[in-house]
């Protein structure tokens, strides 16, 4: 059975990509162009939704700190609003798939594209809560290498698309924000690659744990190492842009970064 601090940490990160879900459908109201009035009050209804869940999960959260006591309570109304959000992410989902269809072959499927992966995502951290609360209770796998390097090839495309979809969306861009864009691009797609392809080396036979553990350590650094570097590139931005929309998408990638490099920061395999 998972312990409260397990439970904790996985209502912190569902937390996390509920408000970046929230955020999505405020991105896509204001850049999607000529959006009919079905998809606005949808997006509308989503964002209401979303931000409610937000909210709901933060009054677990604070109830589970409060009241240990009453903590089976607390655990079975938590997997009644995981079940909730599960079906509220699906759903969306399934919107983000119709704009798609909307939107072809343009920056904008691109983005949207982009937001399915990451729903996708927050989709795996609310199958893994579900199964570590009633009535499951089922105990949460350790981490392990594998696990490491999925997150890692996540996290690294997902920056990717960031720079590429910074490049395609940010206003006056001047030619060396998109060279330096562009950089980006390469050394997370570089990482990612490297990630990918340790992870398909591991079932070769003749492997040395101590070897590969060696160089997952080295990509972690490399991946801290560049997270920082983007994360002040990414401020710099975001001081020279007054306007409203370009500063939210640009907080709301900061966000993402943030999060990445806590999560590296929190791993067994990042030493430094």
């Amino acid at each position: 059975m998972p312990t409260p601090e397990e439970i904790q940490s996985l209502l912190a990160d569902a937390k996390f990509w509920a408000q970046i879900q929230s955020e999505h459908t405020w991105i896509l109201l204001s850049v999607l162009p000529r959006l009919r009035p079905i998809y606005t009050r949808q997006l509308s209804s989503f964002q209401r939704k979303f931000a409610a869940l937000v909210d709901n999960i933060e009054t677990i959260e604070l109830r589970w700190a409060q009241s240990p006591e009453q903590q089976e309570q607390i655990s079975a109304q938590a997997a009644a609003l995981i079940r909730e959000a599960q079906q509220l992410n699906n759903e969306f989902v399934v919107l983000l798939n119709e704009l798609i269809t909307v939107y072809p072959e343009t920056d904008m499927a691109l983005l949207l594209k982009h937001m399915r992966m990451e729903s996708q995502h927050f989709g795996q951290v609310l199958n893994l809560l579900q199964l570590a609360l009633p009535p499951e209770n089922q105990p949460l796998p350790p981490e392990s290498i594998e696990s490491f390097l999925r997150e890692l090839i996540f996290w690294s495309r997902d920056q990717r698309e960031h720079s590429q979809l910074l490049r395609t969306t940010l206003p006056e861009l001047t030619a060396n924000d998109r060279e330096t864009l562009t950089g980006f691009e390469r050394q997370w797609r570089a990482l990612e690659l490297s990630a990918r392809r340790l992870l398909e080396s591991l079932p070769i036979p003749g492997q040395i744990t101590e070897t590969i553990i060696a160089e997952i350590r080295r990509l972690a650094l490399m991946a801290r190492n560049l997270a920082l570097e983007y994360i002040r590139f990414q401020e710099e931005l975001l001081s020279r842009y007054p306007d409203h929309v370009p500063r939210f998408i640009l907080r709301h990638m900061l966000k993402e970064t943030r999060r990445f490099l806590e999560e590296l920061r929190a791993s067994s395999f990042f030493v430094f």
